[in-house]
Order: C-alpha cells, then sequence, then structure tokens
C-alpha cells in the first residue's frame, strides 16, 4: 500500500512537468503520450475485474480441493479411507479439481499476456512515433542534437511514470473489489449479541430453567426445538435422551450461546441469559461435544484451555494431585508417558492415539 500511494505522490508531479516542456515544442508530443496511457488504464482494470470474478468462481473448487486433501492427507478419517478404498475416489476427484482451477487459471494468463503483448506493441509505436515527432523537430532546426536525447529519455520516463501510475490505480481498484467482499462477510449479523453493559455471571445457585424455548437456524430452515420447558437443578446430574435429530446438542448449544434462542428465554438462577457476556458465560461451563477436536499439542495445554481465555495459562495441578488428573484423563496411555514427569509436557499424537473416551475427559 505504500508503494502505491508513493505512486500517487510522485507520478503525477513528472507528468506535468513533461507536459509543460514538451508542449513547448510539440502539443501533440504531450497528446500523444498523455492519450497512450487510457487504453493502458482500461485493460488494467479489466484485467483486475477479471481475476476478482476468477477468484470468487474457483473459491467453491478450491475449498472442495483442499478438503480432498484433506481427506487424503490426515489421519482422522485414515480409517474410513482405507477400510472402504476411498483412497483412489478421492484422489481422482482431487485430480479432476486440479484440472479444473488450473486450466480456469491458465486461460487467464492467457488473456493477460495477450493484453500485455498489445500493451507492448502500444508503447513501442508511442516510442517510435515520439522519435519521429523529435527528429523531425531537428532537422527543422527547431532542436539541437542533445535536446533529440533529452526528450528522447524524457519520453522513456513518462512512459515509465505513467505505467507505474496506471499500476498504481489498477492495484487499488483490485484491492478494493476483494475488500468490499471482505466488508460484506464483517457486515454479516452475529448469531449471539453481547449486551453493553453486561451483567456479571454469578456462580450458579439454583439452575438454569427454558421457558417456552424454541430454535431454528434461519427462516429457511425447519424448527430443531419448539416451545421447550425444562428446569436443570444446581449439583443434579441430568441426562438428555432422544433420537437422532431431536435436539439435543442443539440445546447445548443455546445453554452455552453459541446462539440465541428464536424465541422463549433460558434462564441462569432467574435471569435471561441474553444480560450476560457470552465469554463470561462460557467461562462458567465446562462442555464436550460428541465431535470434540483433538489438538497435537502438548496435554497439559488442552487441560488448560477450558479457562485460558480468563486467566494466564499456569500449571494448576501439581504432586499427587497432577499424577491423579492424567492418569484419570488417559488411562488407556503407556505407563511411562503417564508419569508426572512426561505425562503432562507428553504431546498428543506423537506415536499414539488416545482412545475417544479418555479423549473426552
Amino acid at each position: 500500500m505504500s508503494s502505491i500511494c508513493w505512486q500517487f505522490v510522485t507520478k503525477p508531479a513528472f507528468v506535468n512537468r513533461f507536459c509543460d516542456d514538451s508542449g513547448r515544442f510539440s502539443p501533440l508530443l504531450a497528446v500523444l503520450v498523455a492519450l497512450a496511457a487510457l487504453p493502458q488504464l482500461v485493460i488494467q482494470l479489466k484485467i483486475g475485474r477479471q481475476r476478482f470474478g476468477l477468484a470468487f468462481t474457483l473459491s467453491a473448487d478450491e475449498r472442495r480441493l483442499f478438503y480432498y486433501g484433506h481427506l487424503l492427507t490426515s489421519p482422522y478419517p485414515a480409517k474410513e479411507v482405507r477400510l472402504f478404498g476411498l483412497a483412489n475416489y478421492f484422489l481422482d476427484q482431487w485430480r479432476q479439481l486440479c484440472a479444473t482451477v488450473h486450466q480456469a487459471q491458465r486461460r487467464q494468463e492467457l488473456r493477460e499476456l495477450r493484453w500485455s503483448l498489445f500493451l507492448e506493441l502500444l508503447a513501442t509505436l508511442v516510442s517510435t512515433a515520439t522519435f519521429v515527432v523529435v527528429v523531425v523537430q531537428a532537422f527543422a532546426g527547431r532542436l539541437s542534437l542533445g535536446d533529440v536525447t533529452l526528450y528522447t529519455n524524457a519520453v522513456r520516463g513518462i512512459q515509465g511514470a505513467l505505467m507505474g501510475l496506471v499500476s498504481a490505480v489498477s492495484t487499488l481498484h483490485e484491492h478494493t473489489l476483494f475488500f468490499a467482499t471482505y466488508e460484506q462477510v464483517l457486515a454479516l449479523p452475529s448469531p449471539v449479541a453481547a449486551p453493553a453493559p453486561a451483567r456479571p455471571v454469578p456462580p450458579l445457585r439454583q439452575g438454569i430453567e427454558l421457558r417456552h424455548v424454541s430454535f431454528r437456524y434461519s427462516q429457511a430452515h425447519p424448527w430443531v426445538l419448539q416451545d421447550v420447558n425444562l428446569l436443570i437443578p444446581a449439583g443434579q446430574c441430568l441426562a438428555l435422551v432422544g433420537l437422532n435429530g431431536a435436539g439435543k446438542t442443539t440445546l447445548v448449544k443455546l445453554l452455552t450461546r453459541l446462539y440465541d434462542p428464536t424465541a422463549g428465554q433460558i434462564l441462569w438462577d432467574g435471569v435471561d441469559m441474553r444480560e450476560f457476556d457470552p465469554e463470561e458465560l462460557r467461562g462458567r461451563m465446562g462442555t464436550v461435544f460428541q465431535d470434540f477436536g483433538r489438538y497435537a499439542f502438548r496435554r497439559r495445554k488442552t487441560l488448560l484451555w477450558a479457562r485460558c481465555s480468563l486467566r494466564p495459562m499456569r500449571p494448576v495441578f501439581t504432586g499427587p494431585r497432577k499424577r491423579r488428573v492424567f492418569t484419570h484423563c488417559w488411562p488407556g496411555c503407556p505407563k511411562a508417558t503417564r508419569r508426572c514427569s512426561a505425562g503432562s509436557l507428553a504431546k498428543m499424537g506423537m506415536g499414539w492415539n488416545c482412545p475417544g473416551g479418555s479423549g473426552k475427559r
């Protein structure tokens, strides 16, 4: 961006000085050089729009391309890939998408190459025409031999200055197109609004109550929950049992304020959860989803992540308590890796995988 601003600062002054000097002996020369920059500007702006359109068109294919690469290289889907013999299918799909994306990019590069050749030819014609004008003026006795050299070099310099200015304008235009899309993404409404000011979240004393809660993810989607009334007493264990798609996971997302109810209220000791800051509310909860993430970091960090947003990450388990915690969380791991000195510092995924239940713990 700084180089673009520098082009806008320096190049117009240089162009203005050349037009003043060249206009004294040949206004045609100044007009010719100035008009030659217009096709360059139009073509560069067109190329920028084509690049933006191509990036927008190929975005879905490039995401699928990345996803197929993830399926072929990630260890988590490796069992199904090998069990069902999907490697060749995924590889064929990846190759087809690669060919599609590269072919579209190659066509765009060839178009840009043809336009670049046209612009180079135009610049050569302008240089030749200006040289002829200067030589004619010299034969007419209006310019000396030194003036011929001076104005010939000046034409080359002004062409470079105009090309730099055109490049800066076209680059800024192309960046503006991408930034406009970025602004549209930022303008999307948040599913959860943080109140200002937010009420502090007290420790749960009575319980969490759902009153006539209904929810759907958007107006185009069906209702996931409808008129749900539920009381979750503090300090008690409650199990939600239901068929697939009944809304159990969605209910947990509402309790943790990943979403707000479409209708109804969720009360924390009688206070609507919408009055709390979502981050502070989540800090009062411990949540593990069925599709939990597995991270290749030290085990101590994975335990502390649940509270790392509320206080600096530091050791909270020492001595015998530390051994009990890691023995409980990873009972299926080798004993050597559960020792106090190595258990908390050992990296997940280094030569072994924790069982699913141990990973949830």
